[in-house]
């Protein structure tokens, strides 16, 4: 059986895996939010370097998985929401 569909050639067929204009539209979403951001950091005046170390923070989430497959996945899609930065405290002035 052929399959007209580029995807499901490689394998995705079945997955969860956004495809055509919503995955070009969550991606869009993606860059408008960093940019706004980080024009929203620029406007605060902290240290450019904490841009780069914050990215890897939520990864740091994995580690939950030390404690059990069902804690560490929760921990870990806690930490890749988008609130999740909304509700961390910020420094208290320039680094």
């Amino acid at each position: 059986m052929t399959s007209s569909h580029p995807d499901q050639e490689i394998g995705l067929a079945g997955l969860d895996v956004v495809l055509g204009a919503p995955r070009r539209w969550l991606g869009l979403e993606a860059m408008v939010l960093l940019l706004g951001i980080l024009v929203a950091y620029a406007s605060l005046g902290q240290s450019w370097w904490l841009v780069p170390a914050t990215i890897l923070v939520p990864d740091l989430a994995a580690t939950g998985y030390l404690a059990g497959s069902r804690v560490g996945a929760h921990l870990y899609n806690v930490a890749h929401t988008t609130p999740l930065p909304v509700v961390m405290p910020s420094p208290s002035g320039p680094m």
